[in-house]
């Protein structure tokens, strides 16, 4: 599974990316997703650390605070503020 595919399945279910390495319980995170994770787990810290739309905890309610930051980069600085 590749990483974008990675971060769709997570939207899908609404799942919470807690950290590169930690998601959210729940009857939809199967063996498949962790050990996707777990290949991907250097992806997922930098997109955590950046803030990035991909990893936003709450799209829904987020998505007032999302900012365009360069040429196909969106942050959220509601999760920004979050992780400090």
């Amino acid at each position: 599974m590749s990483l974008d595919e990675l971060l769709a399945r997570i939207r899908l279910y609404r799942l919470l990316l807690i950290s590169e390495s930690e998601i959210w319980p729940s009857p939809f995170v199967t063996q498949e997703l962790h050990k996707a994770m777990r290949k991907h787990r250097k992806g997922l810290r930098v997109l955590l650390r950046w803030s990035d739309i991909r990893t936003c905890a709450s799209p829904t309610w987020h998505r007032p605070y999302w900012k365009h930051c360069g040429e196909q980069v969106y942050t959220c600085d509601v999760c920004r503020r979050i992780a400090v």
